[in-house]
């Protein structure tokens, strides 16, 4: 009965992001592929579309061990990527949901959407990079350069990086229209999610409103939670194999 419950809720996982490629309006992520076994080796790739990471395209391996959701899954960068945290050398992520905040409500696309938001606020509370820590307490504008240099390839900070050649495209108005039409179909104020109280506990993942008149603050899970629309839904690399 505990084997069926987990399995269950792990095709249900495998089945949201299948079906439905979540974005935010700052970000796209992508599944790229699926192996069985045990842990369960899942692929996706995130673009960046704004903030200091815009442009730069990054590969995840996420490991689901067979005591999911009980336990977390493992996440490793499989790009070389300058970030306060994500490990040069392992690619290890530091995550608080990953960690000591993991709970079993948590789901395989509140993980890809806490990647999203790790390029868009690092945390430098959580750091594994110690330099590009240094940069990012100094100032974002510090840290962007130094992302930037990284973006070029060749060699920065004792690492080789490979060049990023593409950037994620702007949607065109009209798709933009769909988008936005999708979005209250899905996630209407009817509807909850099991994930809100996860999303809120990473709490210093905020948007600051830069204005002459307000300085107010949008808490990130609001952002989630109104701003994630399913794009491509033709677009599914699963196997009808793994939504049984």
């Amino acid at each position: 009965m505990s084997i069926f419950r987990l399995t269950s809720r792990l095709q249900r996982d495998l089945k949201e992001l299948a079906e439905q490629r979540f974005s935010c309006p700052q970000a796209r992520s992508t599944i790229d592929g699926i192996e069985h076994g045990d842990p369960i080796h899942l692929q996706i790739t995130i673009e960046m579309q704004t903030g200091v990471y815009a442009g730069g395209r990054f590969s995840f391996k996420i490991d689901v061990p067979h005591s999911y959701p009980f336990s977390p899954p493992q996440v490793h960068c499989t790009s070389r990527v300058w970030h306060p945290n994500i490990c040069l050398r392992t690619g290890r992520v530091s995550l608080s949901i990953l960690d000591e905040d993991w709970k079993p409500v948590i789901s395989l696309n509140t993980v890809v959407f806490g990647l999203q938001l790790l390029f868009l606020e690092p945390n430098a509370d959580l750091s594994v990079n110690n330099e590009a820590t240094a940069a990012l307490l100094k100032g974002p504008e510090v840290l962007a350069r130094q992302v930037r240099q990284t973006f070029r390839g060749g060699l920065f900070g004792g690492f080789a990086f490979s060049a990023q050649k593409m950037g994620l495209r702007r949607p065109s108005p009209e798709r933009r229209k769909r988008s936005g039409t999708m979005k209250r179909k899905s996630f209407g104020v009817d509807r909850e999610s099991d994930d809100e109280e996860a999303i809120s506990s990473l709490q210093y993942m905020t948007i600051e409103e830069h204005s002459e008149q307000s300085t107010h603050t949008r808490k990130r899970p609001k952002l989630i939670i109104a701003g994630l629309v399913p794009s491509d839904p033709d677009g599914m690399l699963l196997s009808e194999s793994v939504m049984r």
